[in-house]
């Protein structure tokens, strides 16, 4: 159930997440770990604009939708590779995404 009207939603950008802050590495060792990776992590430059920590405000989802997370991240981050695993015909054309070409700020030419 709505807290407010949805008319009154529109154009507002609702955050949904713990609050809690995660390393990118910390993401990705914990991804690796459930998939029974053994591949090393490689660790690239950094792009234009990269953020170290992902943490997010989900208050005005609190505020606004009466929304919190109710499954922990390592539950939900299960249910994505789940997800992942068996829609592959949905994502899988979007592979050459992850070799664009980026200029880092130092100039350097590196694939993200």
């Amino acid at each position: 159930m709505l807290a407010l009207p949805a008319e009154q939603l529109i154009g507002k950008v609702v955050n949904l997440g713990s609050g809690v802050d995660r390393s990118i590495l910390e993401i990705a060792e914990t991804i690796k770990k459930l998939m029974g990776s053994h591949s090393p992590i490689e660790l690239l430059g950094e792009r234009p604009g990269q953020v170290v920590r992902h943490t997010c405000d989900a208050s005005l989802a609190l505020a606004l939708l009466d929304w919190k997370p109710d499954i922990e991240f390592k539950e939900g981050l299960e249910e994505s590779i789940t997800w992942y695993q068996q829609n592959q015909s949905l994502w899988a054309s979007q592979r050459w995404l992850r070799h664009i070409p980026i200029v880092t700020a130092s100039g350097k030419r590196e694939y993200h």
